[in-house]
């Protein structure tokens, strides 16, 4: 039973020591290409129109401000 549960967690830091970088970087490729995508702006509704890191970063660009 010990033995059993030992192969587990050796199985599972393996696991992750091989997938987890790679799963690391595409979860970052993903973030950066979300954050740098343009908004369109839309005919109805409230939406802000932009790059969401540009307007994270310099919210004054459309009228807010920082708390």
């Amino acid at each position: 039973m010990l033995r059993a549960h030992i192969c587990l967690i050796i199985h599972r830091l393996c696991v992750q020591y091989v997938y987890l970088p790679m799963l690391k970087r595409d979860i970052k490729d993903v973030m950066d290409h979300w954050n740098n995508h343009s908004i369109r702006k839309q005919n109805l509704g409230d939406t802000i129109h932009g790059i969401p890191e540009t307007l994270f970063r310099n919210p004054e660009i459309v009228g807010m401000h920082e708390k």
